[in-house]
């Protein structure tokens, strides 16, 4: 089937939540005790927001005239401090594909074209964070060239 990225439009709305729902479940299924259950996601004023915010990038695949994946992103310039440097980077807020089109290549596409445009911007760095219990997601951004840089640990009392 062909495919291919670009921009998010404003008439992607529905198939974005589709995608996002997606997403949200797994994290309420896996980590019920900080995920609560969404219907959607993102209401349309909230969309539109994240479609004007300059400090944001969101592609999305298609696939015989649907959306089948998404990766968004957004653009950080630190200040720099006495401390530490100012090193720009994009942070990787979420990328999901629809099961039903998984394993075909798309995820992989949306990363390299969104890497693409993050280097164009002269940004050298891409971070992220997964959950400890995706372990799907994990071993793709492995195979992306992600490794570790911290650890967030948590303790319930």
């Amino acid at each position: 089937m062909e495919h291919f990225i670009r921009r998010m439009r404003p008439e992607d709305y529905d198939g974005v939540n589709i995608l996002m729902t997606i997403l949200h479940e797994v994290h309420a299924t896996n980590r019920p005790d900080l995920f609560k259950p969404a219907l959607a996601p993102y209401d349309l004023e909230e969309f539109s927001g994240l479609l004007e915010d300059s400090s944001r990038i969101a592609y999305v695949a298609e696939m015989s005239g649907k959306i089948a994946g998404l990766c968004m992103a957004s653009i950080h310039y630190p200040a720099e401090n006495p401390i530490t440097y100012q090193i720009p980077y994009a942070y990787i807020t979420d990328l999901c594909v629809l099961p039903s089109c998984q394993k075909q290549g798309i995820g992989k596409m949306l990363f390299t074209h969104m890497e693409d445009f993050v280097k164009s911007l002269g940004i050298r760095q891409i971070s992220l964070k997964v959950w400890a219990f995706n372990s799907s997601a994990l071993s793709f951004y492995e195979d992306m060239g992600f490794s570790p840089r911290s650890y967030i640990m948590e303790k319930d009392l």
